[in-house]
């Protein structure tokens, strides 16, 4: 028995009918129904029905990331490079939202991908039903950069044929892929061609480069999002020196650290031209501060791992973990004390890391410390203990009328409640029992009586 279509059987629809079909087709490509889709054509529905803006329901499938829809159609013969009022195409569409199988697609069943849009949103202006100088044309590949999805716009660029648009096409989505940490796009563009010191000028630049170290051009491992893609780069033979532009890789590294990318500050200086002027060590204690000012723990432990100084001083005596509690950053703290920081240093002003602790817990509104934190109360204890243990025998230097200067008591460990403070046991006139305080450490002596 030979089957047949229920289209090929039915009695040709009025107008009326094909527009009413047309118009639930274009609502099922909206929603995604590959069932009603499917159902549609049969029943008589012109997969080549207009909505607004002149849509196919190709156009509008591909636009939502519909890909079983986009191939239901596809297989019913829609045509692929229909265009809209403003000249996109199902391809652009899927360019525009990112949509890398839906774009897949479309390239396997012919769509031309050196077609090009006759709008481009605002740049638009239309005036006696023509455009003004002011719109642009724009491929598909182009789309996808400029709404950074960069595997879309990889996909498109690759099956462009060869020329030098190609090439500069190749350098731009490989620079786009960098930035947003992509590494598979990253070495399916090397593969590709695309030049890995592929200069780029213009909006799209490192603008800390640009506008606070005058650097007129850059390549894509400036703007690398990860060391993964770093990697990448620099074993494809990316230019770390950029001695086009007279940079020291010292500037990148600090550029990356500044901008959170410390595993890639850290490769940098590790793949460093031995040539190069360069001091490493500087540039990689100023990534340990640029971390902690960051409160980002990830950054110290690579700062750390990358062999910055764990105990240097600034200009005014701030050791890196002085530095961390004085901004209440807790887990940098734990790290650096982890590494072996000295926290009985002092300043220029003559305060350790547990005075700032101090210090800015009186300073500060209760609300805006961590002293609920258990990893808190723990690194104050740390810290405490590093003058002062349980048992310990000390002299109050203060008067009061309850305690006169030079009373004796007995530590009892660090306070839980007044945090940055040591419990002390002092006799209490006319009682048996001591009484219990918590005192500031600098206002204690050790009494070695």
């Amino acid at each position: 028995m030979t089957l047949t279509s229920t289209a090929a059987c039915a009695q040709p629809l009025s107008a009326k009918a094909q527009a009413r079909l047309g118009n639930q087709l274009l609502e099922a490509a909206k929603a995604g129904d590959v069932v009603a889709v499917g159902r549609l054509i049969d029943e008589g529905a012109s997969h080549e029905a207009r909505g607004h803006d002149g849509e196919t329901a190709l156009i509008i499938a591909a636009r939502y990331g519909y890909t079983y829809a986009v191939a239901a159609l596809l297989q019913c013969g829609a045509a692929v490079d229909a265009a809209n009022d403003r000249g996109s195409t199902a391809l652009m569409a899927a360019a525009s939202g990112g949509r890398t199988e839906c774009a897949r697609l479309l390239l396997e069943a012919g769509a031309d991908t050196a077609e090009r849009t006759k709008w481009c949103g605002s740049m638009c202006r239309v005036w006696n039903g023509e455009l003004s100088e002011w719109a642009r044309t724009t491929s598909a590949w182009q789309l996808a950069e400029e709404s950074n999805h960069p595997e879309t716009a990889a996909l498109l660029v690759e099956r462009l044929p060869p020329s030098a648009e190609k090439q500069a096409a190749l350098d731009r989505v490989l620079r786009l892929a960098a930035r947003k940490g992509r590494a598979a796009t990253v070495a399916a563009l090397l593969r590709a061609g695309a030049a890995v010191d592929g200069r780029w000028r213009g909006v799209r630049m490192n603008r800390r480069l640009t506008q606070h170290h005058g650097v007129e051009s850059t390549n894509a491992l400036t703007d690398a999002a990860n060391a993964k893609c770093a990697r990448l780069l620099l074993e494809a033979g990316a230019d770390v020196w950029l001695a086009e532009c007279g940079r020291r890789c010292s500037l990148l590294a600090l550029d990356a650290a500044a901008t959170g990318r410390f595993d890639v500050g850290a490769l940098l200086l590790e793949r460093a031209p031995a040539s190069e002027d360069c001091d490493k060590q500087a540039t990689v204690d100023k990534m340990l501060r640029l971390a902690i000012r960051q409160g980002h723990g990830g950054g110290v432990a690579v700062a750390l791992q990358a062999g910055a100084a764990v105990d240097s001083a600034d200009e005014r005596g701030n050791t890196p973990l002085i530095d961390a509690t004085s901004n209440g950053q807790t887990k940098c703290a734990w790290l650096l004390l982890r590494a072996g920081a000295d926290a009985t240093l002092r300043n220029h002003e003559g305060h350790t890391a547990l005075d700032k602790w101090t210090a800015r817990r009186q300073s500060a509104p209760w609300s805006t410390l961590e002293v609920a934190s258990h990893e808190t109360i723990a690194l104050v204890k740390h810290l405490i203990h590093l003058d002062f243990e349980e048992g310990d025998r000390v002299t109050w230097t203060k008067h009061t009328a309850d305690i006169p200067a030079g009373t004796v008591g007995n530590v009892q460990g660090a306070s839980e409640r007044h945090l940055g403070k040591v419990v002390v046991a002092f006799p209490a006139p006319g009682q048996p029992e001591p009484r219990m305080w918590a005192i500031p450490p600098d206002e204690l002596n050790i009494s070695h009586g």
